[in-house]
């Protein structure tokens, strides 16, 4: 959801609304590009340990941290790492109980392999009462995707 279509940041403020009383430790925003959601869980949200910005693109990795440093948002151990959703249970080697992806997950619905790959990615990441939040998925339906990631018990989709 883009900051034109909410200015407001309705959507954020449902998010924050549904996780009263759950304990936040490390979030992870995925796909952060600008920081939006990043932006967000500094502000709105209280959290235990580091927070993490992950995307695929290296400079926007860079031009995160230049903002971060320049909107001085020390508050919080804010980490920002340039890796792909498949990549990152490699180079993140600690557990989330709060995991937001804005259009970043799945990276391509219409490639039912990748999205798997993605989805156990980011359950590997997930502590065990754990939420992960997405919004907004690729405009592609994908009729036996979607009957892949919603209508299977999460134990068939997270065999390894």
């Amino acid at each position: 959801i883009s900051e034109a279509e909410d200015p407001q940041n309705v959507f954020f403020v449902i998010i924050r609304n549904s996780l009263k009383g759950h304990r936040i430790v490390n979030p992870i925003d995925l796909a952060t590009v600008t920081g939006r959601m990043l932006w967000q869980i500094i502000d709105k949200l209280n959290f235990e340990n580091d927070l993490y910005g992950v995307d695929v693109s290296k400079d926007m990795c860079d031009f995160l941290k230049k903002n971060l440093r320049r909107e001085r948002k020390y508050t919080h151990s804010i980490k920002i790492l340039n890796s792909s959703i498949e990549q990152l249970p490699k180079k993140l080697k600690t557990k989330s109980s709060l995991i937001i992806s804005s259009f970043g997950f799945p990276s391509k619905i219409s490639n039912r392999d990748l999205c798997l790959k993605e989805l156990r990615a980011v359950h590997s990441l997930l502590t065990d009462d754990g939420v992960f939040i997405t919004l907004g998925l690729d405009e592609t339906f994908n009729y036996e995707l979607s009957i892949a990631l919603f209508s299977k018990p999460a134990h068939l989709l997270f065999r390894y």
